[in-house]
């Protein structure tokens, strides 16, 4: 199986988990008089096996990204999207800023202006869907290590 299938299968586990989830904390309790639609335990039992059958799709795809040295790569684009989320929340404050309603103004200063920010926004982005692309390429070429 080649790893873009087995991502798909991953995606879909992890809704089917997500279902499993709702429908049990729905099932827990009910009006004493109505009876119970689903199992608890069954739903507990199903929910089980779909994480176990996750985490053995996830570390075969881990192991076959460590075996061809791009787990490193996954890595990096983690922490390249975490940083681009960073940079995406920074308000640059720099002049005067009326406070609120307030007839008051506030002068700030800022050690980074709105064009070097959205430059390193582009920046970042950019490397995202080179490592992207790059993942891509391989995820739809490399199969699995057994």
């Amino acid at each position: 199986m080649k790893i873009s299938k087995a991502m798909k299968k991953i995606s879909r586990l992890k809704g089917k988990i997500s279902v499993l989830s709702t429908r049990i904390e729905i099932s827990v309790s009910i009006i004493s008089t109505n009876a119970f639609k689903e199992n608890f335990s069954d739903l507990l039992v199903s929910r089980a096996t779909a994480i176990n059958d996750l985490n053995n799709l996830k570390a075969l795809v881990m192991k076959t990204n460590i075996k061809h040295d791009k787990f490193i790569t996954v890595l990096q684009l983690g922490e390249t999207k975490t940083l681009l989320e960073l940079y995406k929340r920074l308000t640059i404050e720099d002049g005067f800023i009326k406070n609120g309603f307030a007839e008051t103004q506030t002068e700030y200063k800022s050690q980074l202006s709105d064009k070097e920010r959205n430059n390193i926004v582009d920046e970042l982005q950019q490397r995202i869907n080179d490592i992207t692309d790059e993942l891509d390429e391989f995820n739809a070429s490399t199969d699995l290590v057994m």
